[in-house]
């Protein structure tokens, strides 16, 4: 196999800091993941809910929301949100050993997001963990809400803010850090790819 190099694209790291007074809100959810954007002005809290399906391919199902799934399908291509439901429909009906990745939240709150991933939901022969279907399926949904951001005239750089898990103590901190992290990530890649 050929191995191939593709530049990461960091020109959201030199930006200009975004208006203060904004703040993309992300809700990466169990079932649905959802963004809205807050404009703070007068001591006026104004929240406008981005309409992320439609650039996600699911306007059909929900303008507002994706569906939190990720499905690597019999290729090896990586389908998304409300498309990964549909093709893992699909191929299931000739094998039903096949799975789809429909709570990827799941791993965060279980702590098994540096566990490998099965063969049941990647038929391919590269190795990978629950972390980067996590940043596969942050990277969707980031370039989702970008798209929504770019329309308004919004800077793709805007500070963020995320739902945690109901967690308690160190591995409410650990999820927390880690989501710190896998949403800056999930910038590049959008941006990237």
């Amino acid at each position: 196999t050929s191995e191939t190099t593709i530049p990461l694209d960091l020109s959201v790291l030199d930006l200009a800091p975004a208006p203060g007074n904004d703040l993309l809100c992300l809700d990466f959810g169990t079932a649905l993941s959802k963004a809205a954007i807050g404009h703070i002005s007068d001591d006026i809290e104004d929240i406008q809910v981005l309409n992320i399906g439609i650039p996600g391919d699911q306007e059909e199902e929900n303008e507002t929301k994706l569906e939190s799934a990720i499905y690597i399908d019999n290729g090896g291509v990586i389908w998304f949100g409300h498309n990964a439901t549909k093709k893992a429909q699909e191929e299931r009906l000739e094998d039903e050993s096949r799975a789809i990745v429909d709570n990827i939240k799941r791993f965060l709150s279980e702590g098994a997001i540096d566990d490998k991933v099965s063969n049941r939901m990647n038929p391919t022969d590269c190795v990978a963990t629950n972390r980067d279907l996590i940043l596969a399926y942050l990277a969707f949904f980031t370039w989702c809400a970008a798209e929504c951001l770019a329309a308004m005239g919004v800077p793709r750089n805007i500070k963020r803010r995320f739902a945690v898990p109901c967690l308690k103590n160190l591995r409410r901190n650990d999820v927390v850090s880690r989501m710190k992290t896998l949403v800056g990530e999930a910038q590049i890649l959008a941006d990237t790819f």
